[in-house]
This record gives structure tokens, C-alpha cells and sequence, in this order.
């Protein structure tokens, strides 16, 4: 995360304004587990007429090296001070897609994502080993799945589905949650494949973290 010199005035606006976001509706469902989410659309509507009211505006600019996509989400205070946050993913063929259309998946997910966990916002039932994950119907063989690094200041914001981040979690609970991804992401596309990778970059980092203590 980066920011500005200060950010005392931008603290005391983004609390405000946490105090008057209203739940952000969950407008849609994800095809393959049928979890509950709220769109891109609805995130921005739910929290652009308090981030006007408190002084407080977004942006969000999109970057990557060819191998990955990247966001990155910058909320600013009219005082000038700010602060961002960078994710990125690693892009993958999809069947069936061209490939701006899975860069196009990837961004909308991020920039969703990038706003809702820099405002605070809880925007989507997660399934990461609260809930089961569907079987296919042969078991396939373990496979590892590599995913772009996420800081640990941003992993560390990344919640659970009962609403606890990842860095509250032991390390058992992190290694089931961790294969609990692993599992759901076979046979898993489009926006839901890019929310489980984020969600397991942001599991790795955790883990990274704490053996690097």
C-alpha cells in the first residue's frame, strides 16, 4: 500500500463515511457455486453519493506486464491526501474467449474487488471452506496453481465468508481454506476462477508471512 504524507483528514472521511454506507445490495449469483454477490455496478452505486458527500473520490487505473493484469485503486480526500493499493493476477486462456475478453473478466473483478475492500465494503458470499465446494465426478489428481504475489497489507484485509481476514485464521484453518480453493478452482471460469486466485494469492501471502516472522 502507498499514501500520501498524511492521511489524517482523509481517516476522519473515510470513517465518516464507513459510518453512513448502507449494505451493498447483492445483485447477482455466480453460476458455478451460486454464491451471492454484488456487481461492479452495484458497489459503485452504493458508494458514490457518500464518498461525494465526505470529500472522498476513486480512481482506478489498470496495468501488468503481459504475464499479469493489474488494478490499482487510489481513494483521494479533497484535502489532497491519499492512499492505493495494487492487485494483480495472472492471466490464463480461457476456452471459449478471446483473450481481451478474459482480460476484461479479470478487470472487472479487481476493480470490484480494489473498491469495496479500500471503502470497507462487504460485497460477496464467499466459499472458501465455510461452504463446500462442488466435486466433479472423478477426483483429479492435486494440482498446484501458481498465482501472482499480493502484498500482505492488502492479503491480510482479504475476509472470510463469516466476515474474519485471513491473518485472524491458525495455521490449520489457512492450510484447509488453502486446499478449499484448490479444490473449487477445477473446472471453475470466468470472474469466479479470477476471485478464487485472488483469494488464494492473498492465502499465500498470509502464509508466506508468517514463516518469513
Amino acid at each position: 500500500m502507498n499514501k500520501s504524507e498524511s492521511i489524517k483528514s482523509l481517516a476522519v472521511a473515510l470513517a465518516k463515511a464507513q459510518g453512513e454506507f448502507k449494505a451493498v445490495p447483492m445483485n447477482s449469483t455466480n453460476p458455478f457455486l451460486k454464491n451471492r454477490y454484488a456487481d461492479l455496478g452495484a458497489v459503485i452505486e452504493a458508494a458514490k453519493p457518500v464518498m461525494a458527500a465526505n470529500g472522498l473520490a476513486v480512481s482506478q487505473l489498470v496495468g501488468g506486464d503481459g504475464a499479469t493484469i493489474a488494478v490499482t485503486t487510489m481513494l483521494m480526500h479533497v484535502s489532497g491526501e491519499w492512499i492505493e493499493s495494487t492487485v494483480a493476477i495472472t492471466t490464463e486462456t480461457e476456452k471459449g474467449k478471446s483473450t481481451a475478453q478474459v482480460a476484461g473478466s479479470i478487470i472487472t473483478y479487481l476493480r470490484r474487488y480494489g473498491l469495496a475492500a479500500i471503502l470497507g465494503l462487504y460485497a460477496d458470499e464467499d466459499a472458501d471452506g465455510h461452504q463446500p465446494a462442488p466435486k466433479p465426478a472423478a477426483q483429479p489428481e492435486p494440482v498446484s496453481v501458481k498465482v501472482a504475489p499480493l502484498p500482505y497489507e492488502t492479503a491480510k484485509t482479504v475476509t472470510t465468508s463469516d466476515g474474519k481476514v485471513y491473518d485472524q485464521q491458525d495455521d490449520a484453518a489457512l492450510a484447509a481454506i488453502h486446499k478449499s480453493i484448490i479444490n473449487a478452482l477445477v473446472g471453475t471460469t470466468g470472474e469466479r476462477r479470477t476471485e478464487l486466485l485472488y483469494k488464494l494469492a492473498a492465502v499465500e501471502s498470509v502464509q508466506a508471512h508468517r514463516k518469513a516472522a
